[in-house]
């Protein structure tokens, strides 16, 4: 006697999420910003006086510039960069509210930010940026400008098998096992016109390349704060150093005027 062997279909739909650790923010500018920034730092780079922002990084590479708010402020773009770390940081903080089952609206935030650093990087062949991390700040971005044409490894050295990964951003939050079923590492591709945000103690590396032509982009370090005020439970809510949660403390001790002191609200 047979069994009728089952043919089980395939499955409806597959779903996997990836969603712990740190949110890292991809953002596509306009073309005018894009342009306006490869103006200023033409600018920058021909000028023999521009000083050299190297000593402080961890770059191998030649050319990192200081740029300074004039610079910004010249190119029509002082604020845009602090829009964009003030949008990231209602991203996370919606995010951690929403996980907790917290509702959140931006209109309750008082969100401000500052740029404390900004350079910009002209990368050419072989030059790279080792595993690192930022000091001094809580969000870290890099905005990408110019990307050349890579040569192909393969063509180069027989012993290589694959081309990717020439100039990518390389971001490492977990250090796992080879033979684990997780990874702590996200890549992304440099693209002209793209701006990435993430934490500042989030380690991250630059691969070298291979190639005639100029890798440029600009990065910068940001700090911020936030808070807000309920009315109706005379609670105030702070976030600000390296967190991206809210610390609650009742509006009515002498301790509330010493965090009003401390965070200038």
């Amino acid at each position: 006697m047979y069994i009728k062997e089952q043919i089980m279909p395939e499955p409806k739909d597959i779903r996997s999420k990836r969603r712990f650790g740190p949110i890292i923010t991809e953002v596509e500018l306009h073309d005018d910003i894009t342009n306006a920034l490869i103006k200023m730092t033409d600018t920058l780079i021909e000028d023999k006086k521009t000083k050299s922002f190297g000593k402080h990084l961890a770059g191998v590479i030649d050319k990192e510039l200081i740029i300074h708010k004039e610079d910004l402020y010249e190119a029509g773009c002082d604020d845009f960069f602090e829009r964009c770390v003030q949008n990231y940081v209602i991203e996370c903080i919606a995010k951690k509210m929403y996980d907790q089952g917290l509702n959140f609206n931006t209109d309750d935030y008082d969100i401000t930010s500052s740029i404390n650093a900004c350079w910009v990087v002209s990368q050419y062949e072989n030059e790279y940026n080792p595993i690192h991390d930022h000091v001094g700040c809580n969000i870290s971005a890099v905005l990408y400008l110019k990307v050349p044409d890579y040569k192909d490894r393969r063509k180069i050295d027989s012993k290589v098998d694959k081309q990717d990964h020439d100039g990518d951003i390389n971001f490492v939050y977990n250090i796992t096992p080879s033979d684990s079923l997780e990874t702590g590492v996200v890549k992304f591709t440099a693209k002209p016109g793209f701006l990435i945000i993430f934490p500042s103690n989030l380690l991250h590396s630059v691969y070298p390349f291979i190639g005639e032509g100029e890798r440029r982009s600009i990065s910068f370090n940001a700090v911020y704060t936030a808070n807000t005020f309920n009315k109706e439970t005379r609670e105030r809510k702070y976030f600000s150093g390296n967190q991206l949660y809210p610390i609650h403390t009742q509006y009515t001790s002498k301790k509330q005027k010493k965090i009003e002191k401390k965070y200038n609200v």
